[in-house]
């Protein structure tokens, strides 16, 4: 990452290492995602030769900028450079050094620090991105582009011919997975599982059917299939959208791909694009004009891509609604489109914490409404329907994401549900196995530290190892992030017994049911022990989880200096404990996050309702 770049700084009192992500504060990290923001959404303004980007870019009539703005958002690029300019005005600034080197850093750290050094009167040390690196990356994004369209026209001849149109296929309820979704999360499933599960038990086998989306190495291991297995004897077939989409279907977006070049050169001449590559004086050109040769290669074929295959499905299923849980992504927008045009209802499920800082579910209110100037533009791409966990998810998307209040409708978080189950089958034995587990001795207070370490948070963490090390009858239990080892925490617990590392099969409600505290960083396990009745305590504010702490629901250590004094205030036997508690029941009713046993059965009856199977909709749950 760029912000770990390791610079050797040559000063008057001496020469020393420093990084460069040690001139950046968290407030200045957090208000370089929000100008990225700001200026990723500036981009649809900006003009193609005569026209604003939104309205220049389209696909049979439809803009093409909801797929650009979330190209630009996912890259992570145009935060980066911000961050990279603070962090080096910051660095000149403070050190004044007379020479700098880089000794380890990426290509925008040097390019960076190289014009700070001009800047600042500073001798810059090293190498910087020159035009080999330039046309190297170009030659790799014009590969990769070729790449996918040979890829997407030899995966349909490795299907053979398309399934043939027959009235089995047709289903009032047509249901988008995304293949590589399901299979590389598989701790996610409990959002969307439960739904899906009691989806498959409410209808009859003809009427619903699911299309796989995705990489085909995904949906040949048929994970999602084995899945429906253990629900029911006979699963419906799930397609591969490849089946329903034959070469016949993506000549559209073939030929679209041929254009790649044209719409490279109206993205680098044009004259808005140019002046906001501009980063508070720092020309960083030749990492915008990278993105924008992405976007014309790789990205916009993709979407063009997409529409052309979700179209083809659906005009072979009819659906009466199409149900997707990757609604914000491409394959969303895509979908919706396409069932707009067709006048086919969509419906989406929320599958994790929406944050404030995502994208994807930041719109402003000329873009929920169709362009003036193309009338094929009807607006964002937006589900008939998104079904939200909690009032607090509800409030974000109608505020910073201008739904309107018919386009969205709470129906409860199965995830939280299928905890606080779990939660209820523990009992003094199952606890008491737990505690031996962890290796907590008899009557210490457990914390657990639920996180995925990030070096930006070190510090805040080795102050919380620190802390615990240093206090009588607590023992720290460290829940690892599956995609990591123990080797940083065990490096943080120099050895202590009262710090453990908790058993990979151990679940996090067993967890949860001995702890008195969770730590985290930015997990969203805050909010799952919050329901469960376990207060939680966020490091390294500001984080995604900062609005819960500034409504006194959470605990947070905004630097390490504060974690000790915040943990020892929180161990002590006093009312604050109870206030918190108090104030945190009262948050999570007002919002309707906690639990109801419900969430699955009111997301079927509102999708039951949308397909127009009143039939199967039932009783509402009270």
């Amino acid at each position: 990452m760029t912000e770990d770049a390791l610079l050797l700084l040559e000063t008057q009192s001496g020469d020393r290492r420093v990084r460069l992500g040690d001139y950046l504060s968290l407030e200045e990290v957090e208000r370089a995602d929000r100008k990225a923001i700001a200026w990723i959404k500036a981009v649809r303004h900006a003009d193609l030769r005569g026209q604003p980007l939104r309205d220049r870019l389209t696909y049979r009539g439809d803009s093409l900028w909801w797929f650009v703005e979330i190209y630009l958002h996912r890259m992570r690029v145009i935060e980066t450079l911000y961050r990279a300019v603070t962090a080096s005005q910051n660095l000149f600034r403070t050190e004044r050094p007379r020479a700098l080197e880089v000794l380890e850093g990426d290509d925008v750290a040097r390019q960076v620090l190289a014009m700070g050094a001009r800047r600042y009167d500073a001798q810059y040390r090293g190498t910087t991105p020159g035009m080999w690196f330039d046309a190297k990356r170009g030659a790799a994004t014009i590969g990769k582009s070729v790449l996918l369209a040979f890829g997407a026209i030899l995966s349909r001849l490795r299907i053979g011919r398309p399934v043939p149109r027959g009235r089995r296929e047709r289903a009032p309820i047509a249901a988008f997975i995304h293949s590589a979704f399901w299979r590389s999360t598989a701790d996610r499933e409990a959002y969307v599982g439960p739904i899906l599960k009691a989806l498959v038990a409410k209808v009859r086998p003809d009427d619903l059917v699911f299309v796989g989306l995705g990489p085909r190495t995904a949906f040949r291991a048929r994970t999602f299939a084995r899945h429906l297995q253990e629900w029911q004897d006979g699963p419906p077939e799930v397609q591969a959208i490849e089946s329903c989409a034959p070469l016949s279907a993506i000549r559209g977006s073939l030929v679209y791909t041929l254009g790649c070049d044209r719409i490279r050169r109206w993205l680098w001449t044009s004259p808005d694009l140019r002046q906001a590559a501009v980063f508070e004086g720092y020309d960083l050109w030749r990492f915008i004009r990278h993105e924008l040769l992405g976007v014309a290669y790789l990205q916009l074929p993709w979407s063009a891509r997409a529409m052309d295959e979700v179209a083809a499905a659906l005009d072979r299923l009819q659906p009466k609604v199409a149900l997707t849980y990757a609604e914000a992504g491409g394959w969303g927008r895509a979908l919706v489109l396409e069932a707009r045009r067709r006048g086919v209802a969509t419906c989406g499920l929320q599958h994790g914490f929406i944050h404030r800082h995502w994208l994807n579910y930041r719109h402003e209110q000329d873009e929920m409404a169709g362009s003036a100037a193309n009338s094929g533009d009807r607006g964002f791409p937006r589900p008939t329907k998104t079904l939200l966990f909690d009032k607090w998810a509800d409030a974000h998307l109608r505020e910073a994401g201008a739904f309107p209040a018919q386009a969205v409708e709470v129906t409860g978080n199965p995830r939280l549900d299928a905890l606080a189950e779990a939660a209820r089958r523990q009992d003094d034995d199952t606890r008491g196995r737990t505690r031996e587990r962890l290796g907590a001795a008899a009557g210490a207070r457990v914390i657990v530290l639920a996180t995925k370490y990030r070096e930006r948070a070190r510090e805040s963490l080795a102050a919380l190892f620190a802390a615990v090390r240093e206090m009588d009858g607590v023992h720290l239990a460290v829940r690892c992030h599956p995609a990591e080892t123990a080797e940083s925490y065990l490096r943080l617990a120099q050895d202590s017994p009262t710090v453990t590392i908790a058993p990979a099969d151990l679940d996090l409600v067993s967890v949860l049911a001995v702890a008195e505290l969770v730590v985290t960083v930015n997990s969203t396990v805050a909010l799952e022990a919050m329901a469960l009745g376990v207060p939680a305590l966020a490091l390294n504010l500001p984080n995604y989880l900062s609005p819960f702490v500034e409504e006194g629901v959470m605990l947070g250590a905004a630097s390490p200096s504060s974690v000790a004094p915040v943990l020892a205030q929180f161990l002590r036997n006093d009312g604050s404990r109870a206030a918190m508690r108090a104030r945190q029941q009262a948050f999570m009713a007002q919002y309707g996050m906690l639990p109801t046993g419900q969430a699955a059965d009111s997301a079927v009856r509102v999708i039951l309702d949308l397909a127009r199977l009143t039939d199967r909709v039932g009783p509402a749950p009270k």
